[in-house]
Protein backbone atom coordinates (compact mmCIF):
# COMPACT_ATOMS: atom_id res chain seq x y z
CA UNK A 1 0.00 0.00 0.00
CA UNK A 2 1.03 3.55 -0.63
CA UNK A 3 -0.65 6.97 -0.78
CA UNK A 4 -0.86 9.14 -3.88
CA UNK A 5 -2.05 12.70 -4.25
CA UNK A 6 -5.40 12.64 -6.09
CA UNK A 7 -5.14 15.93 -7.98
CA UNK A 8 -1.89 17.83 -7.92
CA UNK A 9 -2.67 21.56 -7.72
CA UNK A 10 -1.58 23.81 -10.59
CA UNK A 11 0.26 26.00 -8.11
CA UNK A 12 2.78 23.70 -6.45
CA UNK A 13 3.36 26.34 -3.75
CA UNK A 14 -0.20 25.87 -2.46
CA UNK A 15 -0.23 22.40 -0.94
CA UNK A 16 -2.78 23.20 1.76
CA UNK A 17 -5.76 21.27 0.32
CA UNK A 18 -4.18 18.07 -0.91
CA UNK A 19 -6.35 14.95 -1.14
CA UNK A 20 -4.71 11.56 -0.88
CA UNK A 21 -5.73 8.27 -2.46
CA UNK A 22 -4.92 4.98 -0.71
CA UNK A 23 -3.48 2.51 -3.22
CA UNK A 24 -3.84 -1.10 -1.98
CA UNK A 25 -2.53 -4.16 -3.85
CA UNK A 26 -1.32 -2.05 -6.78
CA UNK A 27 -0.25 -3.52 -10.08
CA UNK A 28 0.59 -2.27 -13.54
CA UNK A 29 -1.53 -4.14 -16.08
CA UNK A 30 -0.15 -2.42 -19.20
CA UNK A 31 2.51 0.12 -20.08
CA UNK A 32 3.36 2.14 -23.13
CA UNK A 33 6.44 1.33 -25.16
CA UNK A 34 7.32 5.01 -25.11
CA UNK A 35 9.59 5.94 -22.24
CA UNK A 36 10.96 9.13 -20.80
CA UNK A 37 14.23 9.76 -19.00
CA UNK A 38 14.01 12.14 -16.07
CA UNK A 39 15.63 12.88 -12.75
CA UNK A 40 14.19 11.10 -9.72
CA UNK A 41 14.93 11.46 -6.07
CA UNK A 42 13.61 9.77 -2.96
CA UNK A 43 13.27 10.50 0.73
CA UNK A 44 14.93 7.11 1.32
CA UNK A 45 18.12 8.57 -0.18
CA UNK A 46 17.92 12.25 0.81
CA UNK A 47 19.90 14.85 -1.08
CA UNK A 48 20.46 13.00 -4.36
CA UNK A 49 18.84 12.48 -7.76
CA UNK A 50 19.56 10.28 -10.73
CA UNK A 51 18.22 9.75 -14.24
CA UNK A 52 15.66 6.94 -14.48
CA UNK A 53 13.87 5.81 -17.64
CA UNK A 54 10.19 4.97 -17.08
CA UNK A 55 7.11 4.26 -19.19
CA UNK A 56 5.28 7.49 -20.06
CA UNK A 57 1.84 5.91 -19.73
CA UNK A 58 0.64 3.00 -17.61
CA UNK A 59 -2.66 1.26 -16.99
CA UNK A 60 -2.96 0.36 -13.31
CA UNK A 61 -5.34 -1.42 -11.03
CA UNK A 62 -5.60 -1.34 -7.26
CA UNK A 63 -8.12 -1.22 -4.44
CA UNK A 64 -9.04 2.02 -2.69
CA UNK A 65 -9.50 2.43 1.08
CA UNK A 66 -13.09 1.12 0.82
CA UNK A 67 -11.97 -2.02 -1.02
CA UNK A 68 -13.32 -0.94 -4.43
CA UNK A 69 -11.35 -2.13 -7.45
CA UNK A 70 -9.99 0.86 -9.37
CA UNK A 71 -8.55 0.83 -12.89
CA UNK A 72 -7.11 3.95 -14.41
CA UNK A 73 -4.57 5.21 -16.90
CA UNK A 74 -1.77 7.41 -15.61
CA UNK A 75 0.53 9.53 -17.76
CA UNK A 76 3.64 11.62 -17.26
CA UNK A 77 4.43 12.57 -13.64
CA UNK A 78 1.64 10.53 -11.96
CA UNK A 79 2.77 7.48 -13.97
CA UNK A 80 6.37 8.02 -12.85
CA UNK A 81 5.35 8.36 -9.19
CA UNK A 82 3.19 5.20 -9.34
CA UNK A 83 6.07 3.19 -10.86
CA UNK A 84 8.51 4.59 -8.29
CA UNK A 85 6.24 3.74 -5.34
CA UNK A 86 5.38 0.29 -6.70
CA UNK A 87 9.12 -0.37 -7.00
CA UNK A 88 9.44 0.35 -3.26
CA UNK A 89 6.82 -2.31 -2.51
CA UNK A 90 8.88 -4.75 -4.59
CA UNK A 91 12.14 -3.88 -2.83
CA UNK A 92 13.55 -1.85 -5.73
CA UNK A 93 15.04 1.63 -5.26
CA UNK A 94 15.47 4.26 -7.95
CA UNK A 95 19.22 3.71 -7.52
CA UNK A 96 18.70 0.20 -8.91
CA UNK A 97 17.11 1.62 -12.09
CA UNK A 98 19.20 4.77 -12.38
CA UNK A 99 21.53 5.26 -15.35
CA UNK A 100 25.15 4.65 -14.45
CA UNK A 101 26.99 7.88 -13.71
CA UNK A 102 23.87 10.04 -13.41
CA UNK A 103 23.71 10.38 -9.61
CA UNK A 104 23.94 14.04 -8.65
CA UNK A 105 23.64 15.91 -5.36
CA UNK A 106 20.63 18.22 -5.05
CA UNK A 107 22.89 21.25 -4.61
CA UNK A 108 24.60 20.49 -7.93
CA UNK A 109 21.25 19.88 -9.60
CA UNK A 110 19.78 23.15 -8.33
CA UNK A 111 22.87 25.04 -9.53
CA UNK A 112 22.40 23.75 -13.09
CA UNK A 113 20.62 25.83 -15.69
CA UNK A 114 17.35 24.45 -17.10
CA UNK A 115 18.90 24.09 -20.59
CA UNK A 116 21.83 22.09 -19.22
CA UNK A 117 19.42 19.70 -17.51
CA UNK A 118 17.46 19.26 -20.77
CA UNK A 119 20.70 18.56 -22.68
CA UNK A 120 21.61 15.89 -20.14
CA UNK A 121 18.22 14.24 -20.55
CA UNK A 122 18.37 14.39 -24.36
CA UNK A 123 21.89 13.04 -24.79
CA UNK A 124 20.99 9.58 -23.51
CA UNK A 125 22.85 7.34 -21.11
CA UNK A 126 26.64 7.44 -21.14
CA UNK A 127 28.35 5.05 -23.52
CA UNK A 128 30.37 2.72 -21.33
CA UNK A 129 32.72 0.38 -23.17
CA UNK A 130 32.22 -3.32 -22.51
CA UNK A 131 34.44 -4.92 -19.91
CA UNK A 132 37.55 -6.31 -21.58
CA UNK A 133 38.71 -9.73 -20.48
CA UNK A 134 42.42 -10.05 -21.22
CA UNK A 135 43.52 -12.98 -23.33
CA UNK A 136 46.47 -15.15 -22.34
CA UNK A 137 48.77 -13.31 -24.77
CA UNK A 138 47.85 -9.94 -23.21
CA UNK A 139 48.65 -11.15 -19.69
CA UNK A 140 51.79 -13.03 -20.65
CA UNK A 141 50.23 -16.25 -19.34
CA UNK A 142 50.98 -18.85 -21.97
CA UNK A 143 50.20 -21.94 -19.90
CA UNK A 144 48.75 -24.73 -21.95
CA UNK A 145 47.79 -26.97 -19.08
CA UNK A 146 48.30 -27.66 -15.39
CA UNK A 147 51.10 -30.23 -15.66
CA UNK A 148 54.40 -29.73 -13.77
CA UNK A 149 56.24 -28.64 -16.89
CA UNK A 150 53.75 -25.88 -17.69
CA UNK A 151 53.96 -23.70 -14.57
CA UNK A 152 54.31 -19.98 -14.93
CA UNK A 153 54.45 -17.17 -12.39
CA UNK A 154 52.84 -14.74 -14.81
CA UNK A 155 49.15 -14.16 -14.09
Amino acid sequence: MFLMIKNMPENEDDLSNLEYQAVLNPEIVAMSKSTKRDFEGCLSVPGYQGIVKRAEEIRVQYQDAEGRKIQETLTDFPARVFQHELDHLNGVMYLDRMETGSLIHNEEFEAMEWLDIQKLLLQGPPKIPPLMVPTSTQTGNTRQGKGKGNRSNKY
